[in-house]
């Protein structure tokens, strides 16, 4: 008696920990389709409230599930370049439902530089931490974004514009040679006027080339050119960024969506028909991955049933 009712328990506790385990198993091993990369010019160029505007845009469109999916198909990388060094705001994370909340914060905190503008440490920065992740040879694709508003120099240690333009160009060539395939752009004040800086974003910065101008993503398809977008000021850098993020994402067939949780992560219950899935996304029972979990759950609860029949006979 009492050993059967020892193993009805176990197996009462088997089936809860092996469907848990079962989510943990399917969240974590949901594969990388995209690396992202994220380079934040903080010079002293930029005003304070124009680094706060692009700061708190790149956050909150991060933070929309609508636009930034949460279920492990993009690890993200930022990377901000001022003064005279690169210095790594977020390091190579994979975008989950537990996750992303902890991405969002570090971006609302970053504290801008100042100083020169060493676009060429940020790109090699970033490639290294792209790189060196593990998801590089997993991902299918890898894509640096840029986001600056002038010309690449540092003064201070005497790196004029053409010399900045001279090493970002080597930098670029050997994140190519290291296996970014698609650097693109968003060019900011400075840009819309110098036609020497915007030369240089459309033709040297960006690939594969040649760089396209980029002013409606209505009628553009991502992934075949880099390209750039250029405004005068960073008003519309969250409509910009949320564009260009939902292009690239198209480019290799990751689709946002709303993830079944609300702002603050906690799971909303408001649809009886789901599972949990990658990143905390809910699973649909009619999916393979929803079918997986209700057949698991469904062959350990007759476990039970079982041993739960053999307890009754025991007990007659």
């Amino acid at each position: 008696m009492k050993k059967a009712l020892s193993m009805l328990c176990l197996a009462a506790l088997l089936l809860v920990s092996s469907v848990s385990a079962l989510a943990q198993i399917v969240d974590d091993t949901n594969r990388v389709t995209l690396q992202l990369g994220l380079l934040i010019d903080g010079s002293g160029s930029i005003s304070a409230s124009d680094f706060q505007t692009v700061r708190e845009a790149l956050a909150d469109v991060l933070a929309n599930s609508n636009i930034v999916p949460r279920d492990g198909s993009i690890e993200l990388t930022v990377v901000q370049f001022s003064d005279s060094r690169a210095r790594t705001e977020v390091s190579p994370t994979v975008i989950t439902s537990t996750t992303f909340s902890d991405v969002v914060s570090r971006i609302r905190s970053m504290t801008q530089g100042g100083g020169g503008t060493p676009l060429w440490l940020g790109i090699d920065r970033i490639t290294d931490l792209m790189r060196g992740s593990s998801q590089f040879s997993v991902a299918d694709r890898q894509v640096i974004n840029v986001a600056t508003d002038g010309q690449p120099r540092v003064p201070v240690d005497s790196i004029d514009e053409a010399e900045g333009r001279r090493l970002s160009i080597q930098a670029v060539e050997r994140a190519v040679n290291n296996g970014i395939d698609e650097i693109d752009a968003e060019g900011f004040g400075q840009a819309t006027s110098d036609n020497d800086f915007r030369n240089f974003l459309l033709n040297d910065l960006v690939v594969p080339q040649p760089g396209v101008e980029v002013s409606s993503f209505s009628n553009f398809n991502a992934g075949q050119n880099g390209f750039v977008v250029f405004a005068s000021t960073t008003a519309n850098f969250e409509q910009i960024i949320s564009d260009k993020f939902t292009a690239i994402f198209d480019s290799v067939g990751i689709v946002g969506g709303d993830d079944g949780r609300d702002d603050d992560g906690d799971r909303r219950d408001d649809d009886p028909d789901t599972a949990p899935g990658p990143g905390g996304r809910p699973v649909p029972f009619d999916t393979p991955m929803g079918a997986m979990l209700l057949t698991v759950t469904l062959g350990l609860l007759l476990v039970v049933l079982r041993f739960r029949d053999n307890l009754s006979a025991v007990r007659k």
